[in-house]
């Protein structure tokens, strides 16, 4: 049988990606896993994450130590890295090698001007694969990787961090939020990663940002995420003593965002008696529930109830349906 091009490899490689996965199937898949071009094993590897083929999950693992080696000739741009370590993720693999590995790797190639790290991305999914996989120094791993100089590693290592334990995660994460970031979403991170760990205790901790000119918006979005009613009068009190429109706008979406029927209630009250500039924030902020014609139409009668109220265009469309 002839040696097929790169191109026929991928091209065959892509027709498994919608169709059945037989043992040949599955058998095409390994080959190009452990074959030497990075194209083909970080193809294969999206497919097996995909299509949730954990019988490759060895061969995964071994193919990223290979790759591994010689990195800027053998994976450019970390293609290869990148996608086992998704698929191993995906595939809920126990694979913590692989995870502390890429979680510490820097890849720094040429580009014009100076050098790249193209293992970003990589550092990101390996900060989530560590907390998956188990890995019981996770947390030590983690707190480096909010150190590390990609904003979107600090990012993903916040959030790893807060699917941790509320006793390793929130020390960590409450003096990375006081410290503060260069990148306000990294902090945001830190809010709800700590949110998630401990609600209770640190609804007051994310409180006192929302007097912060540069993380307000951020703390009452993450207030609102956390879904917990205790939230919802801190929120409004933050509302009772802000007049700005933006800071308003994020309040009234937070608040929106608890999804609990007193927090909505407050809502269709100021829809029906505020200002009209306050009730187009507020219809604003219910676009999030617009895919429910029940609730649209239950915004329909308050704007109606209410009486001579101008909408934006858009916000008119989608209440229409």
């Amino acid at each position: 049988m002839p040696r097929r091009t790169l191109e026929e490899t991928l091209e065959a490689l892509s027709r498994l990606r919608d169709g059945p996965i037989t043992d040949d199937g599955v058998e095409e898949l390994r080959r190009a896993i452990r074959s030497k071009s990075s194209f083909a094993a970080a193809r294969a590897a999206e497919i097996a994450g995909e299509r949730g083929i954990a019988t490759l999950a060895t061969d995964l693992a071994a193919a990223f130590e290979r790759f591994l080696v010689d990195p800027l000739k053998n994976d450019k741009a970390c293609r290869a890295k990148i996608a086992i370590a998704d698929a191993l993720l995906r595939l809920d693999a126990d694979a913590p090698d692989v995870f502390l590995r890429g979680a510490r790797h820097v890849q720094l190639e040429p580009v014009w001007g100076g050098k790249a790290d193209t293992a970003i991305e990589l550092r990101s999914i390996s900060a989530a694969g560590l907390v998956q996989s188990g890995y019981p120094d996770a947390p030590a791993e983690l707190a480096l990787l909010l150190a590390d100089e990609a904003a979107p590693v600090r990012g993903a290592a916040a959030r790893a961090i807060g699917c941790t334990t509320p006793h390793a995660g929130v020390p960590i994460l409450r003096y990375k939020a006081l410290i503060g970031d260069e990148d306000p979403l990294v902090v945001s991170e830190c809010m709800g990663g700590l949110l998630n760990l401990d609600p209770e205790g640190s609804i007051p901790f994310v409180a006192g940002f929302l007097d912060r000119p540069d993380l307000a918006d951020l703390a009452a979005i993450a207030l609102g995420a956390s879904r917990r009613i205790e939230a919802f009068p801190v929120l409004k009190s933050w509302l009772d003593r802000t007049d700005d429109p933006q800071r308003r706008r994020a309040g009234f979406l937070a608040i929106a965002t608890l999804r609990h029927d007193e927090a909505i209630d407050f809502l269709f009250e100021i829809i029906e008696s505020a200002d009209a500039q306050t009730a187009v924030l507020v219809v604003g902020a219910l676009e999030i529930f617009f895919d429910d014609e029940r609730f649209r139409d239950r915004v329909r009668k308050a704007v109606k109830k209410r009486g001579g109220l101008r909408l934006p265009q858009e916000i008119e469309e989608q209440l229409a349906g």
